[in-house]
Formats: structure tokens, C-alpha cells, sequence
């Protein structure tokens, strides 16, 4: 991954973060909220290096926890986790097959709320869970399913569209011939 994609998704993230953390998107499948940050940061996981990866998951995390109603860093320490383990399981997944993406963007979107609700009771405080708790979360992570592959398939489109391929670099051009002899 180059700068020009990084840049691309730490606006990206910015922009899903804003529009997360004030709740458009709350109200779209069964009154849940879909969660579009965790599927970003699988794809930073899996297309940039470690450092990379967990930056933006940090940035995105702090973001969004300091535009919604989360504790400050909730979302930073599940997001920062979820790319961390991601990066582990990078040579081991064949991360450009469709199926693969799916079950990613599944797993996250599942994992990540999962994250949060143990790092709540961990701070002592109580959130209300209980049969549409584990609703939302199943709707959360068919709705990552889904989502991820289109963001693979736009970001991997957008990569390509805005970065070009070096030309290999040779000493001696191809075209000329070299003659042998006296004559």
C-alpha cells in the first residue's frame, strides 16, 4: 500500500467515523447500527504493513469514541485488537477470494462490538445486553459479510485507479544490437 491509499483511507475513516458516531446509520437494518470502521481497518490489516494498520485503527477508534456517547477509547482498544490480531493472520489467509473476505468481515464485524461490551464491564460500568444485544450483533456481522467485499473490490479499484507501476530500470536498451568482429 502506498501513501496515496493511506491517505485515502484515513479519509475514509474520518468520514465513516463522523457519520457512525452521530448515528446516521443506526437506523438502517432493524434499528441496528452498522458498523463500517472494523471492515476498514481488516482491509488496512491486510493490504499495509503493522504500524499502518494499527494507526488507523487507533485514529478511527479515538474519532469515533470522541463524536458518539462511548468512554474515550473504547473503540480505540477494540479496533487497535482486531487489527492486531488481523496482522497475525496475514500470511494465512487468502485474502483476495470473496468467501475469504466475507467470513473476514463477518468475524470483525462480530468480534469488535464483543470487544467493547468486555472492555465495558471491565471499567466497571453496565450496559444494558440482553436477547437483542446478541440480534444486533448477528445483524452487525451479516452486515459485514456483505460489506466487506465491496470494500476490498473499491479500494483495491481505487489503488489501482490512482497509482501507477514503475518502469524496470536497465542500463542497456533492448533495442540495440551488438556486433561482434572485424567488419
Amino acid at each position: 500500500m502506498n501513501r496515496i491509499t493511506l491517505i485515502l483511507l484515513v479519509g475514509v475513516a474520518a468520514l465513516l467515523a463522523f457519520v457512525e458516531g452521530r448515528g446516521l446509520l443506526r437506523e438502517g437494518i432493524f434499528g441496528t447500527r452498522i458498523d463500517v470502521l472494523p471492515i476498514l481497518v481488516t482491509y488496512a490489516a491486510f493490504r499495509s504493513d503493522l504500524f499502518a494498520a494499527v494507526g488507523l485503527a487507533c485514529f478511527s477508534g479515538l474519532l469515533f469514541d470522541a463524536l458518539s456517547l462511548n468512554p474515550l477509547g473504547v473503540s480505540l482498544i477494540s479496533l487497535t485488537l482486531v487489527s492486531l490480531f488481523l496482522s497475525q493472520l496475514r500470511g494465512l489467509v487468502l485474502r483476495d477470494q470473496a468467501l475469504a473476505q466475507m467470513a473476514l468481515g463477518a468475524v470483525v464485524a462480530t468480534m469488535n462490538p464483543l470487544i467493547s461490551l468486555g472492555l465495558l464491564w471491565f471499567l466497571g460500568l453496565s450496559p444494558v445486553v440482553g436477547w437483542g444485544t446478541v440480534f444486533q450483533i448477528a445483524v452487525m456481522g451479516a452486515s459485514g459479510a456483505v460489506l466487506a467485499p465491496f470494500f476490498f473490490l473499491l479500494f483495491d479499484w481505487l489503488e489501482e485507479a490512482l497509482t501507477y507501476e514503475e518502469e524496470p530500470f536497465s542500463r542497456f536498451r533492448s533495442e540495440v544490437e551488438i556486433k561482434r568482429g572485424r567488419g
